[in-house]
């Protein structure tokens, strides 16, 4: 069994972590390989995607399984809807950016193709291209000038479930948390989930997710104050941790790679959504904050977006989330109640 960990961008298009991952393991297992992808953002979906195209290239028969814990596809590239009319608003990622004309390729051409495994059926998923972004603060690899920025019409998750459903998964499971992964007598991994979930075993387990949640699965790791999947470990009480039945083992991770996965650091933003009858007031919002200065940024607000329908989407400064998350009041409420002040 292969247990595979994944952080794919667009930017890995040419030759994707997932694809060069598998053009050396399938030749070598065997037929009917059953792999699983844990996570429906962009880095699983892509991995979706390249996977079953790499499979169809070499006629190698693989069935893909794809979990997460949220209702839909989308993971930090989050669309919410309100009202009779559904009006849109990106809460995670405002844009798809890439750096390179091979990258931009791909997203344009999964975009306008059709999805036919997507129900209900999705024919395209319409770019503009933006020229002028919001400012935010960023943690590109180049500068911001380097980069092409794309707004999905139909909100960013839209181009996530093209890529996701474009990969013609065998089955998806949503609402559903994975606790921690084990192995049975045969070597098969076999991932434990506390709700939902699949009761299969598999050849490949593929996370996508932030290293730091990786590590909750395994080796009974200690708490991470970054970690996604602790902060809904507290938010959903009374879940028990998982048990192995006689014939299941825990998998343990060698200590070099715990070190590895415990290296990367990364801060998150809380954000806030309003719909607003007042469509003009969200403009104005956004404009006050633009007009600031790079040297007086402001404490709380990192960025406001109004967008299409009078929304009003606000997220906060890296300052304001260390602040809540290392309090020990603090979290997600004392954070949008911020944004709104």
């Amino acid at each position: 069994a292969i247990l595979a960990i994944f952080s794919v961008t667009l930017e890995n298009a040419r030759i994707p972590a997932a694809a060069a991952f598998t053009m050396s393991v399938l030749p070598s297992v065997a037929q009917k390989t059953r792999v699983l992808i844990v996570g429906t953002g962009l880095s699983g979906s892509l991995t979706c995607y390249h996977l079953r195209a790499l499979a169809k290239k070499s006629v190698i028969p693989l069935r893909i399984d794809v979990a997460d814990m949220a209702r839909g596809p989308g993971g930090r590239m989050s669309t919410t809807r309100y009202g009779p009319e559904e009006i849109r608003a990106n809460t995670g990622a405002q844009y798809l950016s890439t750096s390179s004309a091979t990258a931009a390729a791909l997203l344009q051409t999964v975009c306008a193709s059709a999805s036919p495994t997507h129900t209900p059926p999705n024919n395209s998923c319409p770019l503009d291209r933006v020229e002028n972004p919001l400012r935010r603060s960023t943690h590109f690899v180049d500068s911001d000038n380097a980069y092409t920025h794309w707004l999905p019409r139909h909100g960013t998750n839209s181009a996530v479930k093209q890529f996701l459903y474009g990969g013609e998964p065998d089955r998806i499971v949503f609402e559903s948390r994975l606790q921690r992964m084990a192995k049975d007598s045969t070597q098969r991994l076999v991932p434990l989930f506390d709700s939902g979930g699949t009761t299969s075993t598999y050849d490949i387990v593929i996370l996508a997710m932030p290293p730091k949640d990786i590590i909750k699965f395994f080796n009974d790791d200690r708490r991470d104050s970054q970690s996604q999947a602790d902060l809904h470990r507290r938010t959903n009480r009374g879940k028990k941790k998982a048990r192995l039945s006689p014939d299941h083992r825990g998998v343990v991770l060698p200590p070099d790679v715990l070190r590895r996965l415990r290296g990367p650091s990364y801060v998150g933003r809380y954000s806030l959504a309003l719909w607003l009858h007042d469509n003009e007031f969200a403009d104005r919002a956004q404009e006050a904050l633009n007009t600031r200065s790079e040297n007086d940024p402001h404490p709380v607000l990192d960025m406001v977006s109004s967008q299409p329908g009078g929304v009003l989407v606000a997220q906060s400064t890296v300052k304001l989330w260390r602040q809540l998350t290392n309090s020990k009041g603090g979290g997600r409420h004392s954070a949008k109640s911020s944004i709104l002040e």
